[in-house]
């Protein structure tokens, strides 16, 4: 699933390489930079996604996620592979 990104910040911002080679938008990484995992609303905030998108992603798989409790949550890691995903889908 190809997601383009709404915000000028995706249009406008370089890639750059962290130390795993995941290549990620320097903005999007310094507000991942903080916490392990997020909730589905966390987690659209910090990738400037509509929570019901990324919920479409996490039901398809497209997004890794798990469950704590009845809350969902999803990784910076999962969040950083997707962005690659979709970095070199296009």
């Amino acid at each position: 699933m190809r997601v383009r990104y709404g915000t000028p910040m995706h249009e406008s911002a370089t890639l750059s390489s962290d130390a795993d080679g995941i290549r990620v938008d320097p903005a999007i990484l310094a507000r991942l930079a903080y916490k392990l995992a997020y909730t589905v609303p966390q987690a659209a905030e910090a990738i400037g996604m509509g929570e019901r998108t990324l919920w479409a992603l996490v039901r398809s798989g497209a997004i890794r996620s798990y469950k704590v409790g009845a809350s969902r949550r999803i990784s910076r890691a999962a969040l950083l592979e997707f962005i690659e995903q979709q970095e070199n889908a296009g």
